[in-house]
């Protein structure tokens, strides 16, 4: 009987944990895939809190790294949650 509930404490427990993020499946938009080199990584890109692409060469929190730009524009690569491209606004001195 005590295993019974052992065995059920441990199955909401499990239940309970957040599933990790797999960012392998992500798709990343046609204009940021566009800069990864061959060979490299695509978890070398991330998206920072204003949904802008950077390159990274190390996990931090928040990420730092360089900003992916348009080739035409030089403006940073912004894409909202649903892939569609958004301007760029940089932080007020006070955010930053």
């Amino acid at each position: 009987m005590n295993r019974y509930f052992i065995w059920c404490a441990a199955v909401g427990l499990a239940a309970c944990e957040p599933m990790p993020v797999d960012i392998s499946e992500r798709v990343l938009p046609a204009e940021v895939q566009s800069y990864l080199i061959e060979g490299q990584p695509a978890s070398t890109v991330v998206q920072d809190g204003l949904g802008c692409y950077l390159v990274v060469n190390q996990i931090t929190d928040p990420p730092q790294g360089y900003f992916l730009r348009d080739r035409r524009t030089g403006e940073p690569l912004c894409y909202d949650a649903e892939g569609q491209r958004i301007p760029y606004v940089a932080p007020s001195a006070s955010e930053a």
